[in-house]
């Protein structure tokens, strides 16, 4: 008996240490993923020296991440701390290995350092073509234009945009945010708005226009209104990401999810897509009472009589 309780006692041993290093490393992550998620909070809120302490928090944990290496660079630069934004892209090179499109990216944020530092003259012409070709990281070029004091160009470039495409979310706020910058603050939120009515999910433009309401005298009550419709912004847009690359990726096909994101979309207004997650949903499962109901109000709310006896009738109701 005592030659089995020792090999018995060990493996027991074994197991505990196992399950202690488990339980550690998934606690190190969730500690690294809340800092992460601050530093993004953060981020949206224009507080970037703040946000880039949480990014490098969080690499003492995701030390291989070129991403998350990244967002640490960036948020340095944004937030003009030179000297520590160049080790981070460094890193980033490093991890992405091959990765052409990271090693575009990092190029940028270094042209984006020196356009920063002063040293617009010859690296205008590649940040105005990619403004022109609504290039992903145009708002960066043009907020790195205006911590250069180049606002003249920033405007221009705006301009150009807004005339080929008037209704263009992503210029409306930026030429809002400029408006009221330099003190034309009413017109400045009138473009804001149209910015957020065009696309309600711009956390940014949704920050624009609180900041640019906080500085007009009165206006507080509409402020701290619209702050918190940043924050519900925000959470939603944060949770629409988790699900459809997260938890979609491990199940497509869970009406839940497809109900959720219906449920999301309607919040902000965008009620086609709405439509098509509900019928997603009742197609992974016909049965699915909150999807069903969530349907039918909208197909009688938009007056659709026959989409919405059909939708009856498949669900069995009289």
């Amino acid at each position: 008996m005592l030659l089995i309780a020792r090999p018995l006692n060990f493996i027991l041993a074994l197991t505990g240490i196992v399950l202690i290093i488990a339980a550690a490393c998934v606690g190190s992550h969730a500690w690294a993923s809340h800092h992460l998620h601050e530093g993004e909070r953060l981020v949206g809120r224009q507080e970037y020296a703040q946000a880039y302490q949480h990014f490098v928090t969080a690499l003492k944990v995701w030390r291989r991440s070129p991403e998350t290496e990244l967002q640490a660079g960036r948020t340095a630069r944004r937030a003009m701390l030179y000297t520590e934004a160049e080790p981070h892209f460094q890193r980033c090179l490093s991890l992405a290995g091959t990765d052409k499109k990271m090693s575009g990216t990092v190029a940028l944020e270094r042209l984006l350092v020196q356009v920063q530092k002063g040293d617009v003259i010859g690296n205008e012409i590649i940040l105005w073509q990619k403004v022109k070709e609504n290039d992903p990281e145009s708002q960066l070029i043009l907020e790195a234009m205006w911590a250069a004091g180049r606002l003249d160009d920033a405007d221009a470039m705006v301009d150009r945009i807004l005339e080929r495409d008037p209704d263009n979310a992503f210029a409306l706020a930026e030429k809002g945010a400029l408006l009221a910058a330099t003190g034309h603050l009413s017109e400045g939120e009138a473009m804001l708005r149209r910015a957020v009515e065009r696309d309600p999910f711009d956390v940014d433009a949704q920050w624009k226009l609180y900041s640019c309401l906080s500085r007009q005298k009165g206006r507080e009550v509409e402020a701290d209104a619209q702050l918190k419709i940043h924050d519900r912004v925000k959470a939603e847009r944060d949770r629409l990401t988790q699900i459809l690359n997260v938890e979609m990726s491990k199940s497509p096909e869970d009406p839940n999810l497809s109900y959720e994101v219906g449920m999301i979309y309607y919040r902000r207004g965008y009620t086609k897509a709405a439509r098509r997650w509900w019928e997603n949903a009742l197609k992974f499962d016909p049965g699915h009472q909150p999807a069903y109901q969530a349907l039918f109000e909208l197909l009688k709310k938009e007056g659709d009589q026959a989409a919405g006896e059909n939708l009856r009738g498949a669900n069995g109701s009289k």
